[in-house]
């Protein structure tokens, strides 16, 4: 996520070497354009006209009510969350080309970036529940994954997680702080984030799959992952090389363009 003047580098960057390897081409040298906003479309999905929120060359479908009122409740607010302003467009397209393409993704950036907020927004416009868990040092496998507890009269049940209601209903699940789990929870996000398997410790154990014939244990196909963390550098913020091969990272740094601090004052 670049501003103008660092935009205007990477151009130059780029047409010098496309110069020196490709003397035959003379055309211009330019930059994508910049996402200006969202926007709805309507798309034609085999025959079917489907309105869908677009940022630049990102787009995914815009979800209608599932008719379950808990889960409905989770869409955030889009009233009470500010808009994007500047690079946050093309934050937002990066992120949205993630949920098109079904990639687990991870967000970097120091707190007060709007991290959460924006992907609230995202959610929100598109009408997708957002469940959050706020991940710490001393998690489990039973925090992520669901455990069993104990009624105010007395009955064990079993309590599904955030992780699990997600992928059962067809949530965004946003967990964060991903940098603060112990070593054993984090890892056994690995088959999560590779797109795997969700091991609910449930009696009898219960195998979600992304891939299966067994539509009660298969994900939901509107369920997606998102996690965020903070960082000062997203080359070095200490992600494991699984997660590295799994996650799409996607840096999100403070706004400093003075057109776009002026457009928020």
């Amino acid at each position: 996520v670049l501003d103008d003047s660092e935009r205007e580098l990477c151009r130059k960057l780029v047409e010098k070497h496309i110069r020196a390897d490709y003397p035959s081409y003379k055309g211009p040298v330019e930059m994508p354009e910049r996402p200006q906003g969202l926007e709805r479309v309507t798309v034609d999905l085999d025959g079917t006209p489907t309105e869908m929120l677009q940022i630049g060359t990102a787009r995914f479908p815009v979800r209608k009510p599932t008719g379950n009122p808990e889960l409905d409740e989770q869409v955030p607010d889009l009233s009470k969350l500010g808009e994007p302003v500047g690079e946050q467009f093309e934050f937002l397209e990066s992120v949205l080309l993630a949920i098109e393409l079904n990639q687990p993704v991870a967000i970097v950036g120091a707190t007060g970036t709007g991290k959460t907020m924006q992907l609230m927004r995202l959610a929100a416009e598109i009408g997708a529940p957002f469940l959050e868990q706020a991940f710490h040092a001393d998690m489990t496998e039973g925090h992520l994954f669901g455990t069993e507890v104990i009624t105010e009269d007395g009955r064990v049940e079993f309590k599904y997680s955030p992780l699990d209601v997600a992928a059962i209903e067809g949530a965004w699940y946003n967990g964060d702080e991903l940098l603060t789990l112990p070593n054993q929870p984090r890892e056994s996000l690995n088959p999560v984030n590779e797109g795997s398997e969700i091991q609910i410790p449930s009696r009898p154990r219960r195998v979600l799959k992304k891939k299966t014939d067994d539509v009660d244990n298969r994900w939901h196909e509107d369920f997606r992952i998102i996690y965020t963390t903070n960082g000062d550098d997203i080359r070095e913020d200490g992600f494991s090389d699984p997660e590295a091969s799994r996650l799409r990272r996607v840096g999100l740094r403070q706004l400093r363009a003075y057109k776009d601090l002026l457009t928020i004052g």
